[in-house]
């Protein structure tokens, strides 16, 4: 609602969803919860084979930015994975549409942030997307 208020279109696609052939979008965030173990913080990825390196790293720097100040968990950088650089979802989207996947924390050590602050988390997702969309 807040990312429409401010003139945004909004489309909310399912991880498996065909539409996703060939998206067009000025950005694209695959939202997830890390595994179960019991670690703390958040981490973000671009494609690692971008067609727009540098216009998708200002997407992750905003990311990390926002999302880390709103939800005040920590950058778990170590645990980023070549299932995040070469998220399918990357694939099939058409590709000038700027994407990032962002893990929210990790279910395991993050589960109470996860669960009972999702207005919070929220809240930095939506600016993370407003500064790159403003960048």
């Amino acid at each position: 609602a807040r990312l429409q208020a401010a003139g945004a279109q909004v489309d909310l696609i399912g991880e498996k969803n065909a539409r996703l052939d060939g998206y067009r979008a000025d950005a694209l965030l695959s939202i997830h919860a890390d595994s179960c173990i019991d670690l703390s913080g958040f981490k973000a990825a671009r494609a690692l084979a971008s067609d727009q390196p540098l216009t998708e790293d200002k997407y992750l720097r905003c990311v990390y930015q926002e999302y880390g100040r709103a939800s005040g968990l920590s950058q778990h950088l170590t645990t980023v994975t070549h299932d995040m650089t070469q998220y399918y979802a990357f694939n099939r989207i058409d590709r000038r549409t700027p994407a990032v996947i962002l893990e929210l924390g990790f279910l395991g050590g993050d589960r109470s942030v996860l669960t009972g602050q999702q207005d919070r988390l929220a809240w930095g997702i939506s600016n993370a997307i407003l500064c790159f969309l403003r960048d």
